[in-house]
Formats: C-alpha cells, sequence, structure tokens
C-alpha cells in the first residue's frame, strides 16, 4: 500500500514539476508576453524595406506567422500551407501565374511541415479581422487527416478558439471562452508543449544572443539566397545560399524520402471538416482557392512509396472537393501536369521558384 502511495505521490510531483516549468518557461507565450519575441519581429518585419535575417535557432515559424495574422487587412491576398508554399509572394520572381493579377499584395502565413490544426488556425486569425480577396491554401497529401503532426500546439489555445468557430454548428463566444481557458490548461501538461520547452531552454544554452537578434535583410534574389534565410516584408521565404548551393548539387531518391506521407490519410471527418473551412472563408467575404505544389519527378517512379500512393490517393479528392465547391485549383503535385521541369526542384518536394511562378 505504501509503496502504491508513494508511486502515486511521485507521479502528481512529476506532472505538477512538468506543469510548472512549462508555466515558467512558456515557449509559445501562451501564459507570458515577451519583449523580444516574435510580435516585435512580426512588426519590424512588416515594416522593414526588404525584410529580416532568420537564422537558424531564432524565432519558431509558427510564432512569426502568428503574429503576422494581425496585419491580414493590410493584404489582399493571404497563403497558408506548409513549406512548399512558404516562397510565394507578389514579388515578380515567386507569383503564381494562375492568379493573374489578382493578388497586389500577399500575405504569406506558410509554416513548415502545415497540417489541418495550422489550415484552421492561421485562416481564422487572417480572417478575424481582414477580408482578403482570396484565399490560396496548399493543399499537402498529408492534410486531410487529423493529428498528422504537434507542432500546431504553439497556438493550442487559438486552435480551441478557430475550430469551434469553424466547425461547430452552434458555437458561442462563451463555448470559444471556454474551449479557449482548456486548452491553455492543457498545453501545461502536454508532452509536445514540454518538448517544446526543452528546446526552448537547450536553444538559450545554446546562443541566447543571437536567437532574439532582429536584424535587417539586404534586397536578396530568391535563387541566389543570402547568408542565412530571410523572410520578406509579407511573409515570403528566402532561402539560404548555402542551402540553394547544397540543393543543387543534391541528388533526388526515387519515391522520396517519406514525409508526413505515412499513416493513415485522406480521413472523411478531416475532408468533411476542411469543406466546413472552405465554406466558412466564403462566409466571410474571401474566395478560397486550393494549390497543389508538384514533387519531383522521381517520386513518382516508384508507386509503391508513400509518397506516391499518399499524392495519387489525395489529389483526385482534391479535385472532387474543388468540383463540388466550385473552388478554382491551381497546381498539381505531377510535375509534368504542373508545368516544371526535372532541374526545378530545391529537394524531392520543393519546386524552386521558377516552377512555383509558373504554375496556373
Amino acid at each position: 500500500m505504501r509503496y502504491i502511495f508513494a508511486l502515486l505521490l511521485t507521479a502528481t510531483l512529476t506532472v505538477c514539476g512538468l506543469a510548472l516549468s512549462n508555466y515558467l518557461i512558456d515557449p509559445a507565450n501562451v501564459f507570458h508576453d515577451d519583449a523580444v519575441g516574435p510580435e516585435l519581429y512580426a512588426e519590424k518585419l512588416v515594416a522593414s524595406a526588404f525584410g529580416l535575417w532568420w537564422p537558424e535557432n531564432s524565432f519558431e515559424d509558427r510564432r512569426i506567422k502568428k503574429a503576422l495574422t494581425k496585419f491580414a487587412p493590410r493584404f489582399d491576398c493571404v497563403v497558408v500551407g506548409s513549406s512548399h508554399v512558404m516562397q510565394i509572394s507578389a514579388n515578380a520572381e515567386t507569383r503564381l501565374q494562375g492568379l493573374g493579377d489578382a493578388c497586389h499584395a500577399i500575405l504569406n502565413l506558410g509554416v513548415s511541415g502545415a497540417t489541418l490544426e495550422d489550415h484552421i488556425t492561421l485562416t481564422y486569425l487572417a480572417l478575424h479581422e481582414a477580408r482578403p480577396r482570396y484565399v490560396i491554401l496548399g493543399v499537402d497529401p498529408w492534410l486531410l487527416s487529423w493529428g498528422k503532426s504537434q507542432a500546431w500546439s504553439y497556438y493550442a489555445n487559438e486552435f480551441g478558439e478557430a475550430k469551434t468557430t469553424i466547425l461547430s454548428q452552434h458555437s458561442t463566444s462563451q463555448e470559444s471562452s471556454t474551449s479557449t481557458t482548456l486548452n491553455r490548461v492543457a498545453s501545461l501538461f502536454s508532452l509536445a508543449y514540454t518538448l517544446q520547452s526543452l528546446r526552448k531552454v537547450s536553444e538559450w544554452v545554446a546562443d541566447p544572443s543571437e536567437r532574439r537578434a532582429i536584424n535587417l535583410a539586404p534586397s536578396l534574389n530568391a535563387s541566389v539566397g543570402g547568408e542565412h534565410p530571410a523572410f520578406r516584408p509579407d511573409g515570403s521565404l528566402i532561402y539560404s545560399a548555402r542551402y540553394l548551393a547544397d540543393a543543387a548539387h543534391a541528388k533526388i531518391p526515387l519515391g522520396g524520402q517519406t514525409y508526413m506521407t505515412s499513416g493513415n490519410l485522406n480521413q472523411s471527418k478531416a475532408i468533411d471538416d476542411y469543406l466546413a473551412l472552405l465554406r466558412w472563408i466564403r462566409a466571410k467575404g474571401s474566395e478560397p482557392i486550393l494549390l497543389l505544389t508538384p514533387y519531383h519527378e522521381n517520386v513518382l517512379k516508384v508507386a509503391e512509396s508513400n509518397n506516391s500512393v499518399a499524392i495519387r490517393a489525395t489529389e483526385p479528392i482534391v479535385r472532387q472537393v474543388a468540383k463540388r465547391e466550385n473552388v478554382r485549383i491551381i497546381g498539381s503535385y505531377d510535375p509534368v501536369r504542373a508545368g516544371c521541369e526535372p532541374t526545378e526542384f530545391l529537394d524531392f518536394m520543393h519546386p524552386s521558384p521558377s516552377c512555383l511562378a509558373r504554375l496556373k
């Protein structure tokens, strides 16, 4: 009996200790404001002439993009999606041909490995005050599934509010408030939030001064890059020169490397929820556009690879959704159909600026 009591006491103290640590470290600033944080970075970014450097181990991209959503009223189009869309802007070298002249100013809210949770949260935050003409949604082969990643927990409280508002037929402000509070408290006991806390502490130990540096970037060519990765004032990404040089000499493996395309995909509940998101965007006064960014041709050469299976299963579903909701589609996962050459890829799944600009 004493053993069981001691075990329960130890477990309780451990959980409480982790919760206290998460509260004090607070990697996503759920409970505390950060004087030199993503909000300041976002303010300086939109006010800059050419953008800001985004060195390795600096501010997490989800925190930056969340902070950028409050500037959405300044833009007439918004892009939401994964790293596949992070280079897109109104700039001539990374402008989607399929948009024509519709978007003179594009706010890019793309984040690495975006999931359905990211789409719902960032779209909700961007359209809270703004009414952009178009919301361009980068639909990846893994998107139509719940729980593919926990990276979205950086804005877990906002996700709860967004999910309640967009997916619940009878939501109220009181329900949203309750959902937000529960998500904030739940984050204290979340394994994903604990891992974020540990990562934040390791970054402090590695280089606390550089991590918080906010420095102006010069005018950069997206095909050449610079000393570090950089964000343009519209949130679009320019890769570093070193990354682009390494990518130019890297071999593309047949089938590609599995990235988020294993496991359960294209869940019927997730598809229905994405339909609800598209309808909510329209109800808010904006027009959704679905964007499929191509994979390298080598990926499709191995029909049984996870990437290839996911691609071949997801694109027909996305096109059915578009037809059902009368939503425009730009691009394709198939590089031939998209009109992109094998040399126009940074790796097996990231098209170059020239390929992105040609999508229609």
